[in-house]
């Protein structure tokens, strides 16, 4: 019978090397070979985006993912011919992909935000796009201005402030930023509710945006009702706001409600109905300016004076620039018998809702100008707003 031979150690040494020398040149004929590909589907989706052919160029970057599957660049292609075929989502899809670690991830944050705010009418997920986008480059005055402006449609005041002075610390504050500083306690603007009911279409189910559409229309109805006595106004107006008591019953805790409705009692003096809303803002709320000022007018009332200052000082430290905190304030400092300090505060007060009439007025907050915000300087001064005084000075000084 046949028996083969033990090879020697040479032998074997030899067998290792020729697998070795082998497994090398595989390697390197894959390699060759995936290169090749790699070259020759990216001149095919060349081809194909300068032809518009979209569907072809789907095809071509869905293999060229396949052999760079960590790669940014056929995320972007395939998120392009996606979006040319009309497949809105499925290129946000796509591009929220898109590798952090690619220096054209800020750029592509930017499309996926336009996408999401524009056409796909997503904006709390454009939100939270915006907010990638900053974290990723800090600086970026568009997305601040988005995110500031939408905070300010949809009523979220503790947010507002906090995104503007994130913004003013960034220097990277948009000029509307001043506008929306003086307007945070009474937010009312033109385009709001059309705005709030465009986001509501998207999702007719949300709760958020019944609020502020609900919110917003009865605040609407009330100016209207101040301006033109009518049977017919006061009805709308009545409904409306019946409408925001509905909703409140449904979301108690809901702080955009509870500052509507906690502004009503103290325009009509109910203090009893103030105390049962007062009980329903949680800790939760402790951010929220306006739910402080509106707890020190109700504790004034009562003649609780040390939690009425401690309510209004908590407010000012919250948003220093409050002329709301500081009108109630001044109802505290006349039962006190502080006479000096509500005729400053009263002339600070005067001049905040003197510059909000004027704010009022304009087309858009982006056109605020340079007089008014001048007098924005002296008003934040005069309230010890450091950060605000010392920014806004820097932007004049620039010309913004």
């Amino acid at each position: 019978m046949f028996r083969g031979q033990r090879l020697g150690i040479f032998g074997t040494l030899g067998l290792v090397a020729l697998l070795v020398v082998g497994g090398i040149l595989a390697w390197l004929g894959y390699g060759w070979y995936v290169d090749h590909q790699i070259r020759h589907l990216t001149t095919a989706c060349e081809m194909a985006r300068k032809s518009g052919n979209w569907s072809q160029l789907e095809q071509q970057a869905a293999q060229l993912r396949m052999l760079q599957p960590s790669q940014g660049q056929p995320l972007l292609l395939l998120a392009e011919s996606a979006e040319m075929q009309g497949q809105m989502q499925k290129a946000v899809d796509l591009l929220g992909q898109f590798p952090e670690s690619d220096v054209r991830a800020p750029l592509v944050l930017a499309q996926k935000a336009s996408l999401e705010w524009g056409k796909l009418n997503q904006p709390l997920q454009a939100l939270k796009t915006s907010e990638d986008l900053i974290r990723l480059r800090p600086r970026t005055t568009a997305s601040h201005g988005r995110i500031i402006s939408f905070y300010a449609m949809t009523l979220q005041r503790p947010e507002l402030l906090a995104a503007i002075r994130r913004a003013i610390e960034m220097n990277a504050e948009p000029r509307e930023a001043y506008a929306y500083l003086m307007m945070a306690d009474a937010l009312t603007f033109s385009n709001a509710i059309d705005l709030n009911s465009h986001w509501l279409s998207s999702d007719p189910n949300s709760p958020f945006f019944q609020i502020t559409v609900a919110v917003m229309t009865a605040n609407s109805l009330s100016g209207r009702v101040a301006t033109l006595l009518t049977p017919e106004n006061e009805e709308a107006a009545r409904q409306a706001r019946l409408s925001v008591e509905a909703l409140q019953r449904q979301h108690r805790n809901n702080p955009i409600l509870l500052g509507f409705l906690l502004e009503k009692c103290i325009q009509d003096g109910d203090l009893s109905r103030t105390e049962e809303l007062l009980r329903q803002v949680t800790a939760e709320h402790s951010n929220d300016h306006l739910l402080w000022s509106q707890r020190g007018w109700y504790h004034t009332l009562r003649g609780e004076f040390e939690a009425a200052e401690t309510s209004f000082k908590t407010a000012l430290s919250l948003h220093p620039m409050s002329w709301h905190a500081r009108r109630n304030y001044v109802t505290l400092l006349r039962r006190q018998q502080k006479l000096g300090e509500v005729e400053k505060l009263t002339g600070l007060v005067a001049t905040a809702l003197e510059i909000r009439v004027e704010l009022l007025k304009l087309p858009n907050a982006r056109e605020i100008p340079e007089e008014l915000l001048k007098r924005i300087v002296n008003y934040a001064d005069s309230c010890g707003d450091t950060l605000v005084r010392d920014a806004l000075q820097m932007r004049l000084g620039s010309r913004l």
